[in-house]
Formats: structure tokens, C-alpha cells, sequence
């Protein structure tokens, strides 16, 4: 199986909604919108990891927050916990790509969502302060020496 990203599109989006990772859905409520209400603009810049037969995996993107400091976020479907090694092999490369047009990439997880603290610390991502029931989390770009 081989993953890839694409731009999401309105059938990926149902698929995602058809398959979403309850958990995942419920952090990204906990400001106390619900998903379902946000506006289709928000996802202007959206993608989505699909395999070849365009089952989705994950939705997500970056948000610019500077220069080269962006908010990363995303939200899976229970297929990744189907193929985990798949999973974390690709988006591993992911953040690879990512951290080549950003220095800094950040935001918060929702402490009760432990498969999202297990992949992102998997991913090697650096811990700070907790905020109620979240952790700041972010990855830095590693320099090459000159």
C-alpha cells in the first residue's frame, strides 16, 4: 500500500466524516465547535492522505503563523490504527517535507487522545507546557552545518 497527499476534495471530506477517529473529532471540538459546523472555507488549504484506492487516512495542514512558524494539524480516520507502520512511515517523510518550508512546526494535543500523543512523540516532536488538558508540542527544523 502506498499513501500519497492530495488536495481534499468533498468526496474525500464525506469519506473522512464516514470514517473519522471518534477521539479525533472530539479534541477537534473542544473549543466548542462542532466539526461538522465549521465553514468550507477553513479547509481551503486542506489535504488528505490517500491510498491508491483513495480511501482517506488523515486529513490536515499547516497554517502560517510567521515566516517559517506554522500550526500543524490533523485529524485521522481508523485506518491509520488498520496500518499503523504504513502510516507513521509516510508521514514521517511528511513532516520531512513540511520542516523544509517551515523552521517551526507546533500546536496543541488534547492529553486524552493517546494515540495522537503516541504518534506525535513517535514523530519526535518536542513537549512543552501543559494547558489544562492540553501539551504544546512542536518540531524545529534541524540544521545542516555550512
Amino acid at each position: 500500500m502506498k499513501l500519497h497527499t492530495e488536495k481534499t476534495t468533498l468526496k474525500q471530506m464525506q469519506d473522512f466524516l464516514e470514517h473519522a477517529r471518534p477521539l479525533d473529532i472530539q479534541e477537534a471540538e473542544m473549543d466548542g465547535i462542532k466539526f461538522t459546523d465549521l465553514p468550507l472555507s477553513d479547509f481551503e488549504d486542506c489535504k488528505s492522505i490517500v491510498d491508491e484506492e483513495g480511501n482517506v487516512f488523515a486529513i490536515g495542514g499547516v497554517v502560517k503563523e510567521d515566516t517559517d512558524i506554522g500550526a500543524v494539524w490533523m485529524l485521522c480516520t481508523e485506518r491509520v490504527e488498520q496500518h499503523k507502520i504504513t502510516f507513521l512511515r509516510f508521514t514521517k517523510r511528511l513532516l520531512e517535507d513540511y520542516l523544509k518550508r517551515y523552521a517551526v512546526l507546533g500546536n496543541r494535543a488534547w492529553l486524552g487522545n493517546q494515540l495522537h500523543i503516541d504518534w506525535l512523540t513517535w514523530m519526535g516532536a518536542k513537549w512543552a507546557n501543559c494547558e489544562g488538558e492540553f501539551r504544546w508540542f512542536g518540531f524545529v527544523r534541524k540544521e545542516t552545518p555550512e
